[in-house]
């Protein structure tokens, strides 16, 4: 519609300037005719300028409205066929733990999350290093209570096998219970030199302690 009326009014512009024959219009008045005709020129060619980044405009629309649709219509391609949201001790997998009575005795513990599953542990006391290596496997991980089963070992010799209950809050502290079997060689203070027996007896001693940890 713009460009309509913008090319009625050169028209008529053109019209006024050609009818000059005879001295109606002065030569300022010509000039005058002349700068209205460049200015409406002008006008027109941005208004095919404005029409034309309308357009434009209006096609990149259409078009991000069809790429949305494909992608809603299709959302059921794109979703993950399992969940990989991580869980919670998955997303604090490192710690630090103090330990009264369990695997270290009493001393300090480093444990790590190599999945959500499973977790390693190496205990430490002063003047040993280390003292225990081992190993749980969590039940419930994603839950912030979670049943373990584990195995530790001071190497090879003196194996404690717990079974325990863990509690890790939402920002990583951890308390836990648990108790198990301490397997051990006998300790036989009267052993006899003579002796052709090199078998050595196994006992076995309740055991169980409470640890508390900050994972990150």
């Amino acid at each position: 519609m713009k460009t309509v009326i913008i090319s009625i009014i050169l028209i008529l512009t053109q019209s006024l300037i050609a009818q000059k024959t005879d001295s109606k219009f002065t030569a300022e008045e010509i000039e005058e005719f002349k700068k209205m005709e460049a200015l409406e020129k002008k006008k027109k060619n941005n208004s095919e300028e404005i029409e034309y980044f309308e357009k434009m405009e209006a096609l990149e629309k259409e078009q991000d409205k069809q790429e949305l649709n494909y992608y809603k219509n299709d959302k059921i391609k794109y979703q993950p066929k399992f969940n990989v949201s991580k869980g919670l001790r998955e997303e604090n997998n490192f710690g630090i733990n103090a330990s009264f009575g369990g695997s270290p005795i009493v001393g300090l513990s480093l444990d790590y999350f190599v999945t959500e599953n499973f977790n390693i542990e190496v205990s430490f006391v002063a003047g040993i290093y280390p003292v225990v290596i081992g190993m749980k496997y969590y039940f419930t991980p994603k839950k912030n209570f979670s049943a373990y089963l584990g195995i530790h070992t001071f190497i090879g010799i003196v194996n404690y096998l717990p079974i325990g209950i863990e509690y890790m809050f939402n920002n990583g502290f951890t308390i836990s219970v648990e108790a198990g079997p301490l397997v051990m060689p006998e300790l036989n203070i009267y052993h006899d030199d003579d002796d052709d027996d090199d078998d050595d007896e196994l006992m076995v001693i309740p055991w169980g302690g409470v640890k508390v940890g900050y994972h990150f």
